[in-house]
């Protein structure tokens, strides 16, 4: 039987293929890591969440590796290494909080610690949300400013021109499907600029297309 809990155990893998795609979109992993990711993340997705057989979940599920081998582990940068030490004190505190689950006898009701280990990996992944978003953009999502300023360089041949302008509208249509998509305010920050970055881009090629 699908629970509520392997439901949102599935909304939640389907969070990171969406991150996941969007990175290979954006030419920061390639296909075979891409699809090999998939197939972690999938598999994970599948796993019996119902709080009676919990216990069988391992304590590092693939998912927190994945997320983990996404971090660099030696930032220099302070807004990421103090986004970095947030997010390894949630994985502490939600492993803590898995252990006392597996270790929590049958007969206590279990459904309070395990909406708090929910919870916990909701967190956490808005945070993880958090910190590809400075290490992208250089800032942190509370100080994105509404400006956007693009540097582009166009090829002057006018077919170059036009493909250039058939890529961008794709990838635009992508990044407002994600945005739809977006559950962290973070995510919802990234596409928004990457939306506006694109909109600039276009009118920058129309203009110059004549």
């Amino acid at each position: 039987m699908i629970t509520k809990e392997h439901l949102k155990q599935r909304m939640i893998a389907s969070a990171i293929l969406e991150r996941m795609q969007a990175e290979y979109d954006q030419d920061l992993i390639d296909l075979p890591t891409l699809e090999n990711q998939r197939s972690i993340v999938k598999s994970y997705a599948t796993t019996n969440f119902e709080p009676e057989v919990i216990k069988q979940i391992p304590v590092e599920t693939p998912v927190d590796d994945l997320i983990e081998e996404s971090i660099t582990k030696d930032d220099v940068n302070p807004l990421l290494a103090g986004i970095q030490k947030q997010i390894s004190q949630l994985d502490q505190l939600k492993t803590k909080k898995i252990n006392e689950l597996r270790n929590m006898p049958r007969d206590i009701c279990q459904v309070e610690l395990v909406q708090e280990i929910k919870q916990l990996r909701e967190d956490y992944l808005s945070k993880v949300d958090e910190y590809h978003y400075a290490r992208v953009h250089g800032v942190a999502v509370q100080e994105t400013k509404e400006e956007t300023i693009v540097t582009l360089d166009l090829p002057t041949d006018r077919l170059e021109l036009n493909r250039k302008m058939l890529n961008i509208r794709t990838n635009l249509s992508k990044y407002r499907g994600y945005l739809k998509a977006a559950k962290t305010p973070a995510k919802k920050a990234h596409y928004s600029k990457l939306i506006s970055q694109a909109e600039i881009q276009i009118n920058l090629i129309s203009s110059k297309i004549g």
